[in-house]
């Protein structure tokens, strides 16, 4: 028995439970099953007289009413706070992740949600609560109040905090915030609490004053020449440089013209990537051939329609694979060309992402210097755009399609793509595919090394190909050897030193 003030002595309120005082302080015990015991303060003062005394004994049968019904309900005599209900997510949410690797396969889902357990989702929940829930949430307000207490006012004073001290963060990663806080919710009911969670409202999203800014024509046809200029260096001698650098800046080159040429969304991880058995080359009924390429993004599957210039990009990545012994049959579209020991970078493994690429030339561009706001910042999402804007101008599609080929929404077509004049930008947006794609990268048989450029199905791409037909992509018609060799004996020299100029470098 716990001590207690002799003067009040004990007061009774049912045959398991009684109020005492302490140190001056009214206290309420329940006897529970097995010789345990359940004290709580009911934090009300002895010499507050009368009063005091009354409303301890009501405040007590009512805490008294709420620990039996959980007894009988099989519910912890401990209510959860929002903290205690993060340690049981997470925990969750590594016992969901374990057994999902395990398996190979997703297995676990999140309960009450539409995902399943993975290293992403697990991140980001830990994110949320490290650095919008606990630092609230642990506040003396609510360091200790029970879940079934929070109210409309405390969600409401939270967002407002969360956009106080984040007013940068994007609506969508703000949505996905709120996501996290229902997660907790739906949790404490799973165990067993009976209360209506107040509403999390997400801030309207706002896309068009916030979209990311589209690349203009000039701007895109610049950062392919930076690019360029970086694979296509020279040494002093005036030697041809393929170091890790080049071969890297020519795979990105690649990477950009990607997305130009797809819309896709520019990927960052490897269940991204790009996988060889997703592009689909085909033919349709009037005997054109197709391309297409299978994505599944956002929790959405689609097939993306490339640009017919989109082939000249494969196939350049094809012999350029070729001269490392990597054939077609690779299964990611973008490999590690070699061995690079010390950094854990393995030939033909898949190279999840171009970032460092990316913000080693955006850097060295200075488009985004001083930019901060997702709305000022050139990304690669802004070549997605000059995709979706460019299929718009040339009108072969309609908006409908064009968000099914995107994985997008209508309404984000809409919103985002609606600034765009057909008749004044035609000309604008569509010059670059045909200034990129003019060009035709031959190698080194031997050494596998980039040798240089010429001009797209001329005479000198028809001469390299006869030659070597490994060390260049085959032109959109072909001759025989003895066609070329019959051609050349015709020429006079100063025709076949024109022909040799038609190279561009």
């Amino acid at each position: 028995m716990p001590e207690i003030d002799k003067k009040i002595g004990t007061i009774d309120i049912a045959q398991d439970a009684y109020v005492f005082a302490r140190n001056g302080t009214y206290y309420l015990r329940i006897n529970l099953p097995q010789r345990k015991q359940f004290v709580r303060t009911l934090k009300l003062r002895v010499d507050n007289g009368e009063e005091a005394r009354k409303n301890a004994i009501a405040n007590a049968r009512v805490i008294h009413d709420e620990i039996r019904e959980r007894l009988e309900m099989d519910l912890p005599l401990k209510k959860l706070t929002i903290s205690d209900l993060c340690d049981e997510l997470l925990k969750d949410g590594l016992e969901g992740l374990a057994i999902n690797q395990k398996a190979g396969r997703d297995i676990a889902r999140i309960y009450g949600g539409r995902g399943v357990w993975s290293k992403a989702t697990l991140s980001l929940f830990q994110t949320t609560i490290d650095r919008q829930i606990r630092p609230f949430f642990t506040k003396a307000a609510y360091k200790t109040k029970d879940i079934t207490r929070i109210t409309q006012r405390d969600i409401d004073s939270w967002i407002g905090w969360r956009t106080q001290n984040f007013p940068e963060e994007a609506p969508s990663t703000f949505a996905k915030r709120n996501i996290t806080m229902r997660h907790l919710f739906r949790l404490a009911q799973r165990m067993g609490e009976r209360f209506e969670p107040p509403k999390i409202a997400d801030i309207p999203k706002e896309i068009t004053k916030r979209r990311r800014l589209e690349i203009s024509e000039d701007q895109y046809i610049e950062l392919l020449a930076h690019v360029r200029r970086n694979y296509d260096k020279e040494d002093i001698h005036g030697n041809k440089l393929w170091g890790r650098d080049q071969k890297y800046a020519y795979l990105f080159y690649a990477w950009l013209e990607t997305i130009n040429h797809t819309g896709i969304r520019p990927y960052s991880t490897l269940k991204n990537s790009i996988q060889m058995e997703h592009i689909q080359r085909g033919v349709d009924a009037n005997g054109n051939e197709t391309l297409t390429l299978e994505r599944y993004e956002k929790g959405k599957a689609y097939v993306a329609v490339a640009s017919p210039y989109w082939k000249r990009t494969l196939e350049r990545l094809d012999v350029f694979y070729k001269s490392f012994g990597i054939t077609e049959n690779r299964e990611y579209l973008f490999v590690h060309p070699e061995e690079l020991k010390g950094k854990n970078i393995r030939k033909g493994k898949p190279i999840i992402n171009f970032s460092k690429q990316w913000e080693t030339a955006l850097k060295h561009l200075g488009w985004n210097e001083g930019k901060t706001k997702q709305s000022e910042r050139i990304s690669p999402y802004s070549i997605r755009h000059r995709y979706a804007g460019r299929r718009l101008l040339v009108n072969d599609i309609s908006p409908i399609e064009l968000a099914d080929v995107m994985g997008t929404s209508l309404k984000m077509i809409s919103d985002i793509y609606r600034h765009y004049s057909v008749q004044a930008n035609y000309q604008r947006l569509t010059k670059g595919d045909l200034d990129a794609n003019v060009d035709i990268d031959f190698f080194n048989p031997k050494t596998g090394a980039r040798e240089g450029s010429v001009k797209a199905n001329g005479r000198m791409h028809q001469m390299i190909y006869n030659q070597n037909p490994d060390s260049i992509v085959r032109p959109d018609e072909t001759i025989t050897k003895a066609e070329m060799s019959k051609l050349l004996k015709s020429l006079s020299a100063d025709e076949i030193k024109q022909i040799a100029f038609e190279g561009r470098d």
